[in-house]
């Protein structure tokens, strides 16, 4: 640790002189210049510092100075540099290569470059590095490993899966079964993306009936479709449509179907982005049309340091419900989503969150506040197994008293659910079981319910 200390602060540029003088400044670069020719470099390093010192407008003293420098101690700074792109330091690893680089042409200096802007989100100018270090034999596998990556990002699948199949090819050690693994994933993805799913469910308690009453449990089968354009990549416009369909098999009253667009723009392609996006969805529930909804939906994420990242989203929907007894819930509804992820080196990952509710409807005794925290833990079994396991409690509170008993004065809602997803190629098969409990001041709207999902997609990416 010592040498590499050292060896960064050996390479910091010297502070500059008194007097500029950028004739006795040649006169070093001379001795400098003889010093390396003759291979002393500790002497020409000092010569070239000394030759920048008197004259620190010259681009000659300065290529020179950091040519012997990081010729000298290449080596541990590249060391230090990766061990900071380990830690998570990377604009400390950054600052490193780009020193290096600037002083040398060295394939390895690209790549741990490249990965490092790869990390930051900056795709534009990690590309020309990796693209750079796959010229070298050593370090090709690993540099088109992380240019499939890129392209996973971007949303292009067809090359990202070129490109993990040229380092499944050449079976360089431990990639060789992550590229496998990110080769299907990339053939589920794209510019264009269509999607297919089918599922079937257990509900414990259909209708929301009051855990004073029986509840009606059922069994459900349920197919749909989902379809996603992104014609430049993960940043730039995007449009998505899908449709859902789910039918009871006894109480009909709950047969359910979804139908709905989307049309938005993200601007990033790394961790860091923002976006905002306008969708219809139109619900039908028990064979009727039940809620035509108008979204409005604005949000990004950042990560201001290490591994954790902040994210917010809030949206809007303009809803109308289309039944007799549901119109009085026409409206407003407002949300806002804050969260902090934490991203284990892994690929696991752990969100806390706060959402916040308005609905502000026809009437204030349908109006409401609805608030609570939640948390999640996302977990990265394998490279082909995922589990998640989410938390949460929503306090809910209405503006006027009830209406024809059913809507409660206040409730607490408490939610769970646990789910894991397996993938074989283009298909996945995911299990997903919820509970939600709500204790309210009015009797009716206390309830109990659990489900069971379990679904299979297949999902392929266009271009």
């Amino acid at each position: 640790m010592a040498v590499l200390l050292v060896a960064a602060a050996l390479c910091e540029p010297p502070l500059p002189a008194p007097a500029v003088s950028p004739l006795e400044a040649l006169d070093y670069l001379e001795v400098g210049d003889a010093e390396r020719a003759a291979g002393s470099l500790d002497t020409a390093q000092v010569a070239y510092a000394e030759a920048l010192r008197l004259d620190p407008s010259s681009d000659r003293a300065r290529l020179a100075w950091l040519a012997a420098c990081v010729e000298q101690h290449g080596d541990a700074l590249l060391a230090e540099g990766r061990r900071l792109l380990d830690e998570g330091d990377r604009p400390g690893a950054l600052a490193l290569f780009e020193r290096l680089r600037s002083g040398r042409s060295d394939p390895a200096v690209d790549l741990f470059e490249g990965i490092a802007l790869y990390e930051e989100g900056d795709d534009e100018r990690a590309r020309p590095l990796l693209l750079e270090a796959a010229r070298s034999a050593a370090w090709s596998a690993r540099a088109q490993y992380f240019l499939g990556l890129i392209g996973l990002r971007d949303g292009a699948g067809a090359e990202a899966a070129s490109l993990f199949e040229r380092v499944e090819l050449a079976g360089s050690g431990g990639l060789v079964e992550r590229a496998a693994v990110l080769r299907q994933t990339a053939l589920r993805t794209g510019r264009g993306v269509v999607s297919v799913f089918a599922e079937s469910g257990y509900d414990s308690n259909v209708t929301y009936a009051a855990d004073s009453q029986p509840a009606p449990t059922d069994g459900a089968l349920g197919a749909g479709l989902f379809g996603q354009l992104r014609p430049l990549g993960l940043s730039g416009p995007y449009l998505r449509a899908s449709a859902f369909l789910r039918q009871q098999l006894q109480v009909h009253e709950g047969d359910l179907g979804v139908f709905g667009g989307q049309a938005g723009y993200r601007l990033g392609r790394g961790e860091t982005y923002g976006l905002f996006d306008y969708g219809y969805e139109l619900t039908r529930l028990g064979g009727s049309n039940y809620l035509s909804a108008h979204r409005f939906r604005a949000g990004g994420r950042w990560l201001p340091f290490g591994r954790f990242s902040v994210a917010g989203v809030y949206a809007l929907r303009l809803g109308s419900y289309l039944t007799a007894g549901s119109s009085a819930y026409s409206g407003v509804l407002h949300s806002l989503s804050p969260e902090v992820s934490y991203r284990f080196p892994l690929g696991s990952s752990m969100t806390l969150g706060y959402d916040v509710f308005r609905d502000a409807t026809q009437l204030a005794e349908t109006s409401s506040w609805e608030h609570g925290p939640r948390a999640g833990m996302h977990l990265l079994l394998r490279p082909t197994l995922r589990a998640s396991v989410e938390s949460g409690v929503r306090l809910r509170n209405l503006d006027g008293g009830p209406v024809q008993g059913v809507a409660a004065v206040s409730s607490t809602v408490y939610f769970g659910s646990v789910a894991a997803e397996q993938d074989f190629g283009r298909l996945t098969v995911r299990l997903l079981l919820g509970a939600r409990a709500s204790s309210s001041s009015d009797a009716a709207n206390s309830w109990t319910r659990m489900t069971a999902t379990l679904g299979v997609s297949y999902t392929a990416g266009i271009f």
